[in-house]
């Protein structure tokens, strides 16, 4: 559960980054304005700005921490392909110079659609469900290794 933490984690950064958002900057929104959002996706935006806001670290802190990791997996789908992935998001990848195909956003998609379902099962305590923790946290380094997190012994 920690590793997928570290994982939305990278991701809160990473993607913004490649957005064009200022990392010096919480308040920086204009990566937003790249997204073609559609209804649930504004609203978790709108949601992020309010939670921000109430916790009263709205000059200090990103909207990005306060966005689902959900929202996260749709930015990430290969239906922004064109859109999103090859202008932009590819760029998250340590080896963003051979992720502008297809193949690489959709084995990215696939181990990050696994990860969401593995924290889930935990999130909501559905421990039936756990088939096994060393294949879920092999997917979850190999996401968090290809967003450029070193790997520590």
């Amino acid at each position: 559960y920690i590793e997928i933490g570290i994982l939305e984690k990278l991701l809160r950064v990473t993607i913004p980054r490649s957005l064009g958002a200022s990392p010096e900057n919480p308040l920086d929104l204009s990566w937003i304005l790249k997204l073609n959002l559609d209804a649930e996706n504004r609203l978790r935006v709108e949601k992020a700005l309010k939670r921000r806001l109430l916790a009263n670290k709205n000059l200090t802190v990103s909207i990005s921490e306060f966005i689902p990791l959900s929202f996260w997996r749709w930015v990430l789908h290969s239906r922004h392909f064109t859109s999103l992935w090859i202008p932009y998001t590819h760029q998250i990848l340590i080896d963003s110079g051979g992720a502008l195909g297809m193949r690489a956003l959709k084995d990215f998609e696939r181990r990050l659609y696994r990860a969401n379902q593995d924290r889930n099962v935990v999130a909501h305590y559905n421990t039936s469900l756990i088939k096994g923790i060393d294949a879920s946290l092999e997917n979850v380094r190999w996401l968090q290794q290809a967003l450029g997190l070193v790997k520590a012994e």
